[in-house]
């Protein structure tokens, strides 16, 4: 009987331990940066060998799409983000996939995914620099940038086209 009794409250103090940990971490852990921060530059060459500078972006909306080619949730929102670039595309909005730095297929690799998955937006491979300053810990993740250069949303996992489309919307300042 003792035994069983020191085993519950071993295991109960596992528990406690594991949800306080876990709890402190959520707490603390930054997803994202906020809205209202500074967009950190980016300053990278797609893979069309074209510059992407954010600094020569402003005066636009900027949506970076964080991805990785394994992740299923990624691959079911670039459909999405490939119509919306269709639908803005004569207006002040700019599309730039973003490439997980952790999950480097090589530009060979990455070139056949843009191709199979028609993407038609800019791609650049990530660096662990730009992943730390946009503070991205999951995939995907959608920063939309305004037309100052500074963060209005941050979102992770699947977005909702409407959803997207309205917040872009806003930022230009009209409803379609």
């Amino acid at each position: 009987m003792n035994k069983k009794i020191i085993k519950i409250v071993l295991n109960v103090l596992f528990y406690t331990a594991g949800i306080f940990i876990l709890i402190s971490v959520l707490l603390n852990h930054s997803s994202g940066l906020n809205k209202g921060e500074k967009a950190p530059q980016i300053n990278l060459t797609d893979l069309n060998g074209k510059n992407i500078n954010l600094e020569n972006l402003k005066g636009k909306v900027v949506v970076l799409d964080f991805f990785a080619v394994w992740c299923p949730p990624c691959k079911k929102m670039i459909p999405k983000i490939v119509e919306l670039n269709n639908y803005y595309k004569d207006k002040d909005v700019v599309f730039i996939g973003i490439h997980v730095i952790a999950d480097h297929p090589g530009v060979e690799s990455l070139q056949k995914f843009v191709g199979k998955y028609k993407i038609n937006y800019p791609v650049i491979s990530s660096t662990y620099e730009i992943e730390n300053m946009y503070k991205i810990k999951s995939y995907p993740t959608m920063v939309i940038i305004n037309k100052e250069g500074f963060v209005e949303e941050n979102l992770v996992g699947n977005v909702y086209e409407g959803t997207l489309k309205n917040i872009i919307d806003d930022l230009l300042n009209y409803r379609q």
